[in-house]
Protein backbone atom coordinates (compact mmCIF):
# COMPACT_ATOMS: atom_id res chain seq x y z
CA UNK A 1 0.00 0.00 0.00
CA UNK A 2 1.24 3.43 -0.89
CA UNK A 3 -0.34 5.12 2.13
CA UNK A 4 1.23 2.61 4.47
CA UNK A 5 4.71 4.00 3.69
CA UNK A 6 3.92 7.74 3.47
CA UNK A 7 3.30 9.29 6.88
CA UNK A 8 2.08 12.55 5.29
CA UNK A 9 -0.51 10.65 3.30
CA UNK A 10 -1.53 8.73 6.44
CA UNK A 11 -1.82 12.01 8.35
CA UNK A 12 -3.88 13.55 5.56
CA UNK A 13 -6.17 10.50 5.48
CA UNK A 14 -6.62 10.62 9.25
CA UNK A 15 -7.35 14.34 9.11
CA UNK A 16 -9.94 13.88 6.35
CA UNK A 17 -11.50 11.02 8.31
CA UNK A 18 -11.66 13.12 11.49
CA UNK A 19 -13.18 16.08 9.70
CA UNK A 20 -15.69 13.91 7.87
CA UNK A 21 -16.55 12.16 11.12
CA UNK A 22 -16.89 15.46 12.99
CA UNK A 23 -19.19 16.80 10.30
CA UNK A 24 -21.27 13.64 10.46
CA UNK A 25 -21.43 13.80 14.24
CA UNK A 26 -22.37 17.48 14.15
CA UNK A 27 -25.04 16.69 11.57
CA UNK A 28 -26.37 13.83 13.68
CA UNK A 29 -26.41 16.05 16.78
CA UNK A 30 -28.30 18.77 14.93
CA UNK A 31 -30.77 16.23 13.57
CA UNK A 32 -31.26 14.79 17.06
CA UNK A 33 -31.80 18.26 18.51
CA UNK A 34 -34.30 19.02 15.75
CA UNK A 35 -36.06 15.73 16.47
CA UNK A 36 -36.33 16.57 20.18
CA UNK A 37 -37.62 20.05 19.40
CA UNK A 38 -40.19 18.52 17.05
CA UNK A 39 -41.23 16.11 19.80
CA UNK A 40 -41.62 18.97 22.29
CA UNK A 41 -43.70 20.93 19.78
CA UNK A 42 -45.76 17.82 19.07
CA UNK A 43 -46.43 17.27 22.79
CA UNK A 44 -47.39 20.91 23.22
CA UNK A 45 -49.81 20.62 20.30
CA UNK A 46 -51.33 17.52 21.87
CA UNK A 47 -51.74 19.41 25.17
CA UNK A 48 -53.43 22.30 23.35
CA UNK A 49 -55.76 19.91 21.57
CA UNK A 50 -56.53 18.10 24.83
CA UNK A 51 -57.51 21.43 26.39
CA UNK A 52 -59.71 22.23 23.39
CA UNK A 53 -61.34 18.80 23.58
CA UNK A 54 -61.94 19.20 27.33
CA UNK A 55 -63.53 22.61 26.75
CA UNK A 56 -65.76 21.22 24.00
CA UNK A 57 -66.72 18.26 26.18
CA UNK A 58 -67.71 20.70 28.93
CA UNK A 59 -69.80 22.68 26.45
CA UNK A 60 -71.46 19.47 25.28
CA UNK A 61 -72.21 18.49 28.88
CA UNK A 62 -73.77 21.91 29.53
CA UNK A 63 -75.89 21.58 26.40
CA UNK A 64 -76.93 18.08 27.46
CA UNK A 65 -78.19 19.58 30.74
CA UNK A 66 -80.07 22.28 28.81
CA UNK A 67 -81.60 19.64 26.54
CA UNK A 68 -82.64 17.55 29.54
CA UNK A 69 -84.27 20.62 31.13
CA UNK A 70 -86.11 21.38 27.89
CA UNK A 71 -87.22 17.73 27.67
CA UNK A 72 -88.76 18.10 31.14
CA UNK A 73 -90.48 21.32 30.07
CA UNK A 74 -91.82 19.62 26.96
CA UNK A 75 -93.08 16.68 29.01
CA UNK A 76 -94.84 19.09 31.40
CA UNK A 77 -96.43 20.91 28.46
CA UNK A 78 -97.51 17.59 26.96
CA UNK A 79 -99.30 16.80 30.23
CA UNK A 80 -100.93 20.24 30.23
CA UNK A 81 -102.03 19.81 26.61
CA UNK A 82 -103.45 16.36 27.36
CA UNK A 83 -105.37 17.77 30.34
CA UNK A 84 -106.68 20.62 28.20
CA UNK A 85 -107.71 18.17 25.47
CA UNK A 86 -109.60 16.13 28.05
CA UNK A 87 -111.31 19.28 29.34
CA UNK A 88 -112.24 20.28 25.78
CA UNK A 89 -113.71 16.82 25.15
CA UNK A 90 -115.69 17.05 28.39
CA UNK A 91 -116.96 20.52 27.50
CA UNK A 92 -117.91 19.40 23.99
CA UNK A 93 -119.73 16.41 25.41
CA UNK A 94 -121.50 18.65 27.94
CA UNK A 95 -122.39 21.05 25.14
CA UNK A 96 -123.90 18.21 23.07
CA UNK A 97 -125.79 16.97 26.08
CA UNK A 98 -127.22 20.41 26.72
CA UNK A 99 -128.24 20.78 23.07
CA UNK A 100 -130.12 17.51 23.25
CA UNK A 101 -132.02 18.64 26.37
CA UNK A 102 -133.53 21.67 24.66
Amino acid sequence: MIAGNDEYLISACNSIFEHATEADIIKMCREREEYYLDQIAFREEIKRRDVTIAEKNETIAEKDVTIAEKDVTIAEKDVTIAEQNDLIRQLLAENERLKNIQ
